[in-house]
């Protein structure tokens, strides 16, 4: 027998968690596009003092660059694919929403779950209060944008640091 299907959350509530959802991508993308930029950065040092200070065959230059390709491949799959296409989902989102404000009381999640009912019903009650909620303020204030901006400021600081030592070194 097929499973019942749970009725929809109503329109005003699925734009206001889709705005959150939205937000917290866009945060993790540029969390993870200043790790990358950071840890490029990071391995253009290092290859160049291995260059500089050792003298290495091509095959170990090869495995180094084959290494380093694969940990950018992953940071960047990590930090800003994943992020992107595999963001949370509704109900992961409201229930992030939900921890910072307690107030909620779970109306969010539990009107995403139930959904609404006949009018007078207990759940029409509950997705009337979850929405009168979520007038009343923006969700997006649970998100704190400090850890993407902190990696923004290492990735500056990398390359600052990057350019300084390129503009201070004297050719070969």
């Amino acid at each position: 027998a097929p499973t019942p299907r749970t009725p929809a959350a109503p329109e005003p509530l699925r734009l206001r968690l889709d705005q959150v959802r939205a937000r917290i991508r866009w945060l993790r993308t540029l969390a993870g596009l200043a790790k990358l930029a950071t840890g490029t950065v990071v391995a253009l040092a290092v290859l160049y003092g291995l260059d500089r200070w050792l003298v290495l065959p091509r095959p170990v230059r090869a495995c180094l660059l084959l290494l380093l390709a694969a940990a950018g491949a992953r940071l960047l799959w990590k930090g800003v694919v994943r992020p992107l296409v595999f963001g949370p989902d509704r109900v992961d989102t409201a229930r992030l929403v939900e921890t910072a404000l307690p107030s909620l009381e779970g109306r969010i999640i539990s009107t995403l779950q139930i959904g609404g009912g006949a009018p007078g019903s207990l759940e029409a009650a509950l997705q009337e209060q979850a929405l009168a909620a979520c007038r009343e303020q923006d969700l997006r204030q649970v998100l704190v944008a400090r850890p993407a901006l902190r990696e923004l400021g290492r990735a500056g600081l990398a390359v600052a640091a990057l350019l300084l030592v390129a503009g201070l070194a004297k050719p070969h």
